[in-house]
């Protein structure tokens, strides 16, 4: 397997998990809220998120 160009996208899949050898970019259109709504005072709130194929926690910052 050849290693992606560091601006491709990697989709995280149950046949294909992401690893951290392919980079930061990556998509994990599966992954699940993990916890409650964080306050992001001034900004918008977060929420994490983990995806059930490679384990990746990520925070995302919900639109005003």
């Amino acid at each position: 397997m050849s290693t992606p160009h560091i601006t491709e996208k990697h989709i995280c899949t149950a046949e294909d998990p992401w690893t951290p050898e392919r980079g930061n970019r990556s998509v994990h259109p599966d992954a699940r809220e993990t916890g409650p709504q964080r306050d992001g005072y001034p900004g918008g709130d977060w929420v994490t998120y983990k995806c059930p194929h490679c384990g990746r926690l990520f925070d995302v910052e919900l639109p005003q």
